[in-house]
């Protein structure tokens, strides 16, 4: 898909933050994503959406909270946040 849109590389964008943050409400209202929304933990592990602005593709990750009571453990926040960080433009 991303080949057959544009010839430019897309660009790639994480948002990472506590739990319950509104990261996700952030992707929906900024770009019209449709990450799910709710009060405590929606989002489990990396979700990936795809969307256009202009000419370009920009990729969007919408990671898991960080510092998640289900998720006890700063082994699981380092790797969620390195992945976020080696992949992403901003």
């Amino acid at each position: 898909f991303l080949q057959q849109t544009t010839s430019k590389a897309p660009l790639v964008l994480t948002v990472i933050g506590e739990q319950s943050s509104a990261k996700s409400s952030l992707l929906n209202s900024t770009f019209g994503c449709n990450f799910r929304v709710s009060a405590g933990r929606c989002t489990i592990g990396m979700y990936l959406s795809v969307v256009r602005w202009r000419s370009d593709t920009i990729v969007i990750f919408d990671t898991e909270g960080l510092l998640s009571l289900e998720e006890s453990g700063s082994i699981f926040d380092n790797q969620m946040v390195s992945m976020a960080m080696l992949s992403s433009h901003m």
